[in-house]
C-alpha cells in the first residue's frame, strides 16, 4: 500500500508501509533521545546516545513500549558495565 503526502511547502511524498515505519521509529528514537536527554541531564551526550540506542534496540527486542523504563534502566547498566567495567545493580 501506498500513502501519498503533501507537506506544509508543497512537495507531495508517496511512500510505502515499509518507508512509513521507517520515520515511525524515526520519530520515536528521537522523542526517547529528548527525554533521556531531558531527564538526565548532568550525563554526557555520548553517554545519552548510547542509553537511548540501547533502550530503543531493547524496547524492539520485548515488542512492548510499555517497558521503557525497564529498557532504560537496563541500558544504564550496560553503559555502566561498558565504561566502568561494573554493575550497578544485581
Amino acid at each position: 500500500m501506498e500513502y501519498k503526502i503533501e507537506l506544509d511547502n508543497g512537495l507531495k511524498i508517496i511512500l510505502n508501509e515499509e518507508q512509513i515505519m521507517k520515520v515511525h521509529q524515526y520519530f520515536e528514537k528521537q522523542c526517547l533521545l529528548e527525554y533521556v536527554g531531558n531527564n538526565n541531564t548532568d550525563w554526557s551526550d555520548e553517554k545519552i546516545e548510547f542509553v537511548t540506542e540501547r533502550a530503543f534496540d531493547i524496547l524492539k527486542e520485548v515488542d512492548n513500549s510499555d517497558n521503557e523504563h525497564y529498557a532504560i534502566d537496563s541500558a544504564v547498566e550496560e553503559w555502566e558495565v561498558f565504561k566502568h567495567g561494573k554493575k550497578i545493580r544485581n
